[in-house]
């Protein structure tokens, strides 16, 4: 009997892949596009049209095996300056704005 995860599996592929050609549209991002992803894991990013220079923002530790070229930062999304080093041209976030009780927490803390 499949699990609910089988079943789901097809739809959240469906539209995390919609999402992230939605992303790729509007920012027309490229192989040398900057993109900080704040609460973002690599798995949305494998299906992306195109993989920019990535950096992730999270607070737990760098995953074992997230590859080298993918820049980890651990740290927290109110705080953002902790992820330094290099222009951003995109910010990504979709998972730390739905955790942060509210727009008015990210902007006090921001």
């Amino acid at each position: 009997m499949p699990s609910i995860h089988d079943v789901y599996r097809p739809f959240l592929l469906h539209f995390r892949r919609a999402r992230m050609q939605f992303l790729q549209d509007h920012f027309q991002l490229t192989p040398s596009t900057r993109v900080l992803d704040v609460g973002g894991t690599l798995f949305n990013w494998t299906l992306a049209p195109v993989m920019p220079m990535l950096t992730l923002l999270n607070i737990e530790p760098r995953p074992a095996d997230l590859p080298a070229e993918i820049e980890y930062v651990q740290g927290d999304a109110r705080h953002i300056s902790c992820a330094g080093g290099g222009a951003t041209q995109s910010l990504i976030s979709s998972t730390a704005i739905r955790s942060s009780n509210t727009w008015v927490t990210l902007a006090h803390n921001g």
